[in-house]
């Protein structure tokens, strides 16, 4: 499998491989993934954003960003807690992905990008993490 690419972000592969492999899920449309980013944004001064990478954001990012650091989060942990219906499994059996769960420490890798291009910058993190609308790893068809 090839690394997944800014390129194929931003041409709707995440999407179209949810859309093939779990065509009952409701994808968020591109102005549902805009009215969640300026909602996050408003609730941040315009400055610098950390990221903080706690799965494949690790190894491969996908966005620019100015600074990377060795980071910790309190009260999460890293687990197998997200359950996806394509690329790793089905709508009858879901995939697990790593996400955050509640409880402990979580050592990894933080992100910093810079305030100049943080929307453009996050509107990429949102069309690689923000696909599917109202779903969670408890109550995916």
């Amino acid at each position: 499998m090839n690394p997944l690419t800014r390129e194929m972000i931003d041409a709707g592969a995440i999407d179209a491989m949810v859309a093939r492999d779990a065509p009952s899920v409701r994808i968020l449309s591109e102005s549902e993934r805009r009215d969640s980013l300026l909602r996050t944004l408003a609730a941040k001064p315009r400055d610098d954003v950390w990221v903080f990478g706690y799965g494949s954001l690790i190894w491969n990012p996908t966005v620019d960003f100015v600074e990377r650091r060795v980071a910790r989060v309190t009260g999460w942990h890293r687990a197998f807690c997200l359950a996806t219906p394509a690329g790793r499994g089905s709508l009858d059996i879901p995939g697990l992905v790593l996400g955050l769960d509640a409880g402990g420490c979580c050592d990894s890798v933080a992100f910093r990008i810079s305030g100049e291009i943080v929307e453009s910058e996050l509107a990429m993190l949102w069309k690689r993490e923000k696909i599917l609308f109202g779903q969670t790893a408890t109550n995916l068809p």
